[in-house]
């Protein structure tokens, strides 16, 4: 027997006030998504659309079974006109952001994310749209007892939607958009009136229409977000009791005042009754059952030899626990430091820039370096063909390093990337760089000093904003800094009670006190919240690594990953070690490893199935011969180097005077695998490769 999960909070609404994206048609957006809906089996999460060049279109098995039901229902069903209508529906036209404003905040019907995972403003410029997915509310189920009350009655009333037509059935219409109207009484909109914001509700325009006879809508200087939508929704006739035209409202006249004057009432007092809140005064035990569901440690760290797939683990558990917008990601290094980490006063140069003079290219270029959701290497992936005609790369670098506290690896000739610590502050100075904001919207230039928050303080304050969502900060090779410097007196923060809290808190600096107040948390002390997590990833076999004390390691969980484990992913896995010789990647590596063992190496220095990645394994079957250049930066580098570094005479098959690295390196491409002196009872076996194709695994994929 078990007893019910408590009640989480709510996380504060967010009116999307920025987004000038537009809905129209509305109502062929909420048509469509009803129909995906229950031709879909009725799941609560649907991937419904496909690329198609810079549009989508919809899914075909979804539109076959839309088709079949709408066929079978409707007498005068025309299939021709029927697709050519989903091509222009705004669930494929629409800005995801113009999407989560209509079915999120005003009709609750759906949440909307990309399928990749990207961030909400990747649609903004360039007019390009992304696959998506839908996640239903229980508005539908109550959608779906209406639909099914006179369920051919409104397939026929959906289809005339679909196609633009003038419904045939009044009646029908009606029930729809009072359905409608319902689930939009709890919407919060905001306009700016007389240079004040006007925050309002359905409820605040039928009080005003009982007082006066048209009540208007308009902002002072730009409708965005939910108040936006509400102009257009009315125009189409989408809240029962109101009729709109040009920006006013004005009562449906075909209702009495008595009629609206009831109705008013009636969601006066189901507002009253909805708006609930705890009497708690402990809220830190309010918020320690939000992570219940997450099966891991909130303090973890994942150790092992390289390559044995730590990163990917972390990963594959983050897809599976948190929303894509809930976590950040950073990679440490020995420059990294408390003022990235967690955030410091940096000074700030507000460049003079308006609309007006920035082409929509370069308007592209500033969506993707201000977009907080993507690591630097995301964005230098991104924007590497932009740039990748210049005389050289060294600007691209500089304006990510701007927008990025995190390294990342520039991209070489060849397709390959330079070592991952070529960071922008090792090679840009930004210890010293200016933080800089483009404001699109400025008059003129100013420099001032600004709090810029690192990527704790970035996830702590998501966080505390939203007690209902789990959230987690993910450090990639954290062993790899000072952490005892980088942590700070953070560190205290780390020590977690039963439910998940930081057990002692620490003073916030009057900076970070302006920083969270600024954000709506009037703090004096940091606690980390039990639905904020921290994830790590070690590798111990690295150069040049700091050593953590016994005190940093106790507040974490350790969970190693052996050095064979998840081998059977690379097993059927084979690479070229010559424009006509292949061998078993995972046979290579463990004869290898077996050699090492005998040598005496620890564990900690052998190689695990991932330690060719898939990039790198990738880029072994654009050219073959390049996949040898690879090998020996990689493999034969890394052993000679580091794993194998004192017994390296041992290991490889070098007789020349001079043992150096680049003998070890012509020997190989000479002999290939004969290069290392391998156990008695270890045979790697070479294959001829008798066409390119033959050089790609047919099983064993890596991911």
């Amino acid at each position: 027997m078990s007893y019910p999960k408590p009640k989480s909070a709510n996380s504060e609404i967010d009116l999307k006030l920025g987004i000038k994206s537009s809905l129209p048609n509305a109502t062929q957006a909420i048509v469509l998504s009803y129909l995906i809906w229950k031709c879909g089996d009725k799941k609560s999460k649907i991937a419904y659309s496909a690329q198609n060049g810079d549009g989508l279109v919809l899914k075909s098995e979804v539109q076959e079974k839309i088709t079949e039901l709408l066929s079978s229902n409707v007498s005068n069903f025309n299939e021709t006109l029927f697709k050519s209508s989903l091509l222009e529906n705004p669930l494929l036209k629409a800005q995801i952001e113009a999407l989560i404003v209509g079915f999120e905040l005003i009709w609750k019907l759906a949440r909307f994310q990309f399928v990749d995972g990207s961030s909400f403003s990747s649609e903004r410029t360039g007019g390009k749209r992304f696959e998506k997915i839908i996640s239903y509310t229980s508005n539908i189920d109550i959608l779906d007892l209406l639909v099914q009350s006179n369920q051919k009655d409104f397939l026929k009333f959906f289809y005339e939607i679909l196609l633009t037509k003038t419904p045939s059935n009044q009646s029908v219409f009606d029930s729809f958009r009072k359905l409608l109207t319902v689930f939009s009484e709890t919407a919060i909109y905001k306009i700016e009136h007389n240079n004040q914001d006007l925050i309002f509700d359905n409820l605040g325009i039928y009080k005003s229409l009982l007082e006066d006879n048209s009540v208007s809508l308009s902002d002072d200087k730009e409708n965005k977000g939910a108040s936006r939508i509400l102009k257009s929704s009315a125009n189409e006739g989408l809240n029962y009791y109101l009729s709109g035209y040009n920006g006013n409202v004005s009562k449906n006249q075909t209702l009495s005042e008595d009629e609206l004057k009831a109705y008013s009432e009636r969601v006066e007092n189901f507002l009253v009754l909805t708006n609930i809140k705890l009497n708690t005064s402990d809220n830190q035990t309010q918020n320690s059952n939000i992570s219940d569901t997450i099966p891991f440690p909130h303090n973890r760290i994942i150790f092992g030899a390289p390559g044995t797939g730590k990163s990917h683990s972390l990963e594959l558990d983050r897809k599976n626990n948190f929303a894509d917008d809930c976590f950040e990601r950073v990679t440490f290094h020995p420059n990294y430091s408390y003022a990235q980490f967690v955030g410091t006063y940096k000074p700030t140069i507000t460049v003079k820039e308006t609309d007006s003079s920035l082409t929509d290219e370069q308007k592209q270029i500033l969506s993707i370096l201000k977009d907080k959701n993507r690591s630097g290497q995301e964005k230098y992936d991104l924007l590497y063909d932009k740039f990748r005609d210049d005389s050289d790369l060294t600007r691209l670098p500089l304006l990510i390093g701007i927008y990025s506290d995190d390294e990342f690896r520039t991209k070489k000739a060849d397709g390959s990337y330079t070592a991952n610590d070529n960071g922008v502050e090792r090679n840009h100075g930004r210890a010293i760089r200016p933080y800089i904001d483009l404001n699109l919207d400025c008059t003129e230039e100013e420099i001032s000093y600004q709090y810029v928050p690192g990527p704790f303080m970035r996830i702590y304050t998501a966080a505390k904003q939203n007690p209902s969502q789990n959230f987690l900060l993910l450090i990639e090779e954290i062993n790899r800094a000072n952490v005892a410097a980088v942590f700070g007196d953070v560190f205290q923060l780390l020590d977690r009670d039963e439910n998940g809290n930081s057990e002692y808190p620490v003073a916030a600096s009057e900076d970070i006190k302006k920083y969270l107040a600024k954000n709506g948390i009037p703090e004096d002390e940091l606690k980390i919240p039990s639905n904020m997590y921290i994830w790590a990833t070690m590798n111990s076999a690295d150069q040049g690594v700091f050593p953590m004390d016994t005190a940093f390691k106790r507040r974490w969980e350790f969970e190693y990953i052996g050095i064979d484990e998840n081998e059977d992913k690379v097993k059927g896995y084979e690479i070229p070690i010559s424009a006509t010789k292949k061998v078993n990647w995972n046979d290579l590596r463990k004869a290898i490893n077996n050699k090492l063992i005998t040598l005496g190496i620890n564990e900690d220095k052998l190689l695990g199935p991932f330690f060719l990645s898939k990039t790198v394994l990738d880029s072994a079957f654009n050219k073959e011969m390049d996949f040898v250049k690879l090998f020996e930066s990689k493999v034969l580098m890394y052993l000679f180097e580091d794993a194998a570094k004192m017994k390296a005479k041992q290991l490889f098959n070098v007789v020349e005077k001079q043992f150096i690295y680049s003998e070890v390196c012509k020997k190989f491409e000479e002999i290939g695998v004969k290069v290392f002196k391998f156990n008695d009872e270890d045979v790697v076996e070479e294959h001829d490769i008798s066409s390119k194709e033959d050089a790609v695994p047919t099983e064993g994929k890596l991911f």
